[in-house]
């Protein structure tokens, strides 16, 4: 009777001790696993992977670019926002089959155990040793087949090891946290930990504005490791470094790829902090489109300078008309240039568009200083017609027309002189109608000139003639007519000159030589 009752507790324990085993070895938990790690008492989450090792922990970073919100050019910064990806391995964190039944079953050994018997063993008294538990991952449906990573909660990330990567150039930076901190960790099997989290940053960014608004710009975002040096942390970019989110632009700019690379922040003999540090950088080219301030400066500015053409073809004597014009452009033009400069840094050299307003200010101005001059003519033309010795003149005239005429001066006897360049006889009688201009000299014979270009005298002093004569013909326009003259040529020159400066504005501006 005893025998048989023994015989029955001993069935009844292995159905118990083989019954744990199977709820034992179906009953993984991920949560299991995550505690197992987290609660590693081996495992130190304020030292890197391989600190006493004699090789540094690499980490692989990846930039998925979701948008670039503005480019500031009085501050030279940029926005934008990222998913910052980094990924390394520590071994600390591997976790398998072995690792999951030390943790559930802490009396069949550590987290490294030592080879044990998979069967029960009957002992000396009668009593049988249970099995040591195990993890299904024969493909018979366990919970642990196929899983290949663990999902770590956001709350859970600071309880392991994470790069101290910053942001060399970054201004203001902070990782979003609605509704919780947008971070994840994810652990693999052979201790691989990747990482990301949703970071918007200001940066800083050195622009070269000497062809704004024609610029294409070239902005970097610097990674670096604080703390370790390189003797305990590299940096090194993803094979797909960057990757931009379909559609990223900007109201004035396009955005594009331009590479990446690697810096290094090395201490110098004068620094306190001595160590080479590891950097790398992502460059994003941001070409500026040039149709907003077309439409914006080019087009306005262009058509201001037209509008101060109008002048040419108003009247002398419309002097209210034209002062009005001419003071309307150049005050538009100056607030339209102040305006635009309002939103750039003072730099001390000439940027596109200085060049570009200066110009058309130039052209404004030199409108309004054309009718100054031709309003000094005119006025110059009116007093001499009102002077005493005209208004006597035309009195007498038009109260005795028939009367004696006013005494003339002595006609001197004639004159010719012979242009030693073409053989013309100029006659005083010429030279006092002024007619020389219109082709009326006398052509002289061939003798007469051969005689007179031998004579070296005579050809100064007959240089010297035709070069008062077109004095005197100059000085016989009245300054109305002068007026009138500068106004014709500007309707012409004006124009002329302002294609001229577009032409080399936009090669120089446009054109990469």
């Amino acid at each position: 009777m005893e025998t048989a009752i023994r015989t029955w507790l001993m069935r009844l324990l292995t159905l118990i001790v083989i019954g744990s085993q199977c709820l034992l070895s179906t009953g993984i938990k991920r949560e299991d696993i995550i505690k197992s790690l987290v609660n590693n008492n081996s495992y130190d989450n304020s030292i890197p992977p391989n600190f006493e090792d004699d090789f540094p922990t690499e980490v692989t970073i990846q930039l998925f670019v979701l948008s670039f919100n503005s480019v500031t050019e009085t501050s030279m910064e940029y926005s934008m926002t990222v998913f910052l990806r980094q990924r390394w391995v520590d071994k600390r964190l591997v976790w398998n089959d072995q690792v999951m039944a030390a943790y559930l079953h802490p009396s069949y050994g550590t987290l490294n155990p030592t080879s044990r018997s998979t069967s029960g063993q009957q002992q000396g008294n009668g009593t049988v040793t249970p099995p040591a538990p195990t993890v299904n991952t024969s493909g018979d449906g366990s919970p642990m087949e196929g899983l290949e990573r663990l999902e770590v909660d956001t709350r859970l990330i600071d309880s392991f090891w994470l790069p101290d990567l910053y942001l060399v150039n970054g201004k203001d930076s902070k990782i979003h946290d609605v509704t919780m901190p947008n971070r994840l960790l994810h652990i693999y099997r052979n201790g691989t930990v990747a990482t990301s989290a949703r970071i918007s940053t200001v940066a800083s960014c050195d622009l070269h504005l000497s062809k704004y608004p024609h610029d294409v710009q070239t902005c970097s975002l610097s990674l670096g490791s604080y703390s370790y040096s390189v003797e305990n942390v590299v940096f090194k970019w993803h094979p797909v470094p960057v990757i931009f989110r379909e559609g990223v632009t900007l109201p004035q700019f396009e955005v594009e790829n331009g590479g990446v690379g690697a810096c290094k922040i090395q201490s110098d003999s004068y620094s306190i902090v001595v160590g080479n540090y590891t950097c790398i950088s992502a460059d994003f080219k941001l070409k500026r489109q040039v149709g907003y301030y077309i439409a914006q400066v080019y087009v306005p500015s262009v058509l201001i300078v037209i509008l101060s053409w109008v002048s040419f073809w108003i009247d002398l004597d419309a002097t209210p008309a034209r002062v009005s014009l001419g003071l309307l452009t150049v005050l538009t033009l100056t607030t339209q240039s102040t305006g635009e400069k309002a939103y750039l840094p003072r730099v001390s050299y000439l940027k596109a568009l200085d060049v570009w307003m200066a110009g058309c200010l130039v052209f404004v101005f030199a409108a309004l200083l054309e009718f100054a001059y031709g309003n000094v003519q005119s006025r110059v033309s009116k007093r001499r017609k009102d002077t005493p010795s005209n208004i006597t003149s035309q009195t007498n005239l038009s109260i005795n027309p028939s009367g004696p005429q006013l005494s003339q001066p002595p006609t001197p006897p004639p004159i010719a002189i012979t242009n030693p360049c073409f053989g013309d006889v100029l006659t005083n009688s010429t030279i006092g109608n002024g007619s020389f201009g219109n082709g009326s000299f006398r052509r002289g014979s061939l003798a007469a000139q051969d005689h007179l270009r031998k004579m070296s005298q005579q050809e100064i002093e007959q240089l010297e003639l035709e070069i008062s004569q077109i004095a005197a013909f100059m000085k016989s326009l009245s300054n109305l007519e002068k007026a009138r003259m500068v106004d014709k040529v500007s309707r012409v020159a004006f124009p002329v000159a302002f294609i001229i400066f577009n032409i080399v504005y936009w090669l120089v501006y446009l054109v990469d030589f």
